[in-house]
């Protein structure tokens, strides 16, 4: 199959959606299109601890990219991690501010 297009619609598709990212991320960790996605689809599924562990290991080889920095430092946040979700969340404002864009993703 196809890679999944969109935001899944319903649980199955939800569980589907993070079984083919979770496949993809083991084969390619180093993806952050990929990382990225994984994530998301575990914080939807209430894996939240997990999608935090995706997020850390991608920050390694893209802790400049913005839009992870953001994900990362909301989910951070959301699990009481104050201080990396201030760290995160302000490097993604400061990136922001200063123009400098996002690294393209891998297509």
């Amino acid at each position: 199959p196809g890679e999944p297009t969109g935001a899944p619609q319903t649980q199955s598709e939800l569980e589907k959606a993070t079984q083919y990212w979770g496949k993809q991320y083991s084969e390619n960790p180093h993806d952050i299109k990929i990382a990225l996605n994984f994530a998301r689809n575990l914080r939807a599924m209430g894996e939240k601890q997990r999608a935090l562990a995706v997020f850390q290991q991608a920050s390694i080889f893209h802790g400049d990219n913005r839009e992870l920095a953001g994900d990362y430092g909301r989910l951070a946040l959301a699990l009481e991690q104050v201080q990396p979700a201030y760290r995160l969340l302000a490097a993604a404002d400061h990136s922001l501010r200063r123009g400098i864009p996002a690294r393209a993703l891998p297509g």
